[in-house]
């Protein structure tokens, strides 16, 4: 059960010259559900790149961060999302304010289509340069196999059929997938 009474926790360390944030949303995506296929392109428009929403907003607008990181980590109780940066301590408050100001208007849509088409394109040509390696097919097939151990029917996905449905993933259903891992009922920091 998530606590949805203290969002924040703070770590007091003397003499630091800035903070460090962690910034984490909880959801009930499994590693069985095919919305989980586009947890790599909503890394790549809020986090990958100067380009990326969060990036282009609180560092080259704003100027409060050097980088930022998004992470997806889905297990048996379902997804973290996790959001890393820092920042020099007077701009904490104004960081985190703009951090969730950025997400929320992604999940609403108030984002350019345009910056979409790039980044599946980005996705596609990253994933079409390295998907015949055997290190790129042992991992993309035997996590499928080792996360459905226990299933007697198993549910095992193509590269090709990712393919497809990246390329064909809607705005609206991209910002539908995002609601649903960013909660802002239940983040920390």
């Amino acid at each position: 059960s998530i606590n949805n009474k203290k969002i924040v926790h703070h770590i007091e360390y003397q003499n630091a010259k800035k903070t460090e944030i962690l910034i984490t949303f909880h959801s009930q995506f499994f590693y069985k559900d095919e919305e989980t296929i586009f947890f790599p392109l909503i890394e790549m428009i809020l986090s990958d790149g100067l380009e990326s929403i969060l990036l282009e907003h609180l560092r080259e607008e704003l100027n409060l961060i050097y980088g930022i990181s998004l992470e997806f980590d889905i297990d048996l109780t379902g997804t973290t999302t996790n959001i890393y940066y820092s920042t020099a301590d007077k701009n904490i408050k104004k960081t985190i304010e703009q951090t969730i100001l950025k997400l929320k208007d992604f999940v609403d849509g108030k984002f350019k289509k345009k910056r979409l088409t790039g980044v599946k394109n980005k996705y596609l040509i990253r994933k079409e340069n390295t998907c015949f390696t055997p290190k790129f097919l042992a991992d993309f097939y035997g996590d499928q196999y080792a996360n459905q151990l226990q299933n007697e029917k198993k549910k095992i996905v193509t590269f090709e059929e990712v393919y497809e449905k990246i390329k064909k993933i809607s705005k609206k259903k991209l910002c539908r997938i995002g609601k649903k891992v960013f909660d802002f009922n239940t983040f920390k920091i």
